[in-house]
């Protein structure tokens, strides 16, 4: 994978990254397509075409035609890696950062 300070993201990707962080963090699956489409009021094509962009520039990867599948990589650093409050939901929860 890139390496972290490679990876440029756009502040919705980054929002989008925090997401699927605290979603798989406080549920134990990463979200779909359509619950992240969901949470940002956006379409699952708008979703996809970010997620895609992501891949390309190395902070996920996902498994083709498997639901659930996306992967952050796992040296991706984020705004609020350790103990944060998800901006979504506003749960507190400890999350992993780079190994």
């Amino acid at each position: 994978m890139t390496r972290p300070r490679d990876i440029r993201l756009t502040p919705t990707q980054l929002r989008i990254c925090q997401f699927v962080r605290c979603f798989e963090s406080l549920r134990g699956y990463t979200p779909t397509y359509g619950e992240i489409a969901a949470e940002f009021g956006v379409s699952r094509v708008t979703v996809f075409g970010h997620v895609s962009k992501m891949r390309d520039a190395g902070a996920l990867t996902f498994g083709p035609h498997i639901g659930r599948s996306i992967v952050l990589n796992p040296d991706l650093v984020l705004p609020g890696d350790g103990r944060m409050r998800c901006p979504h939901c506003r749960k507190s929860f400890a999350v992993r950062g780079p190994k």
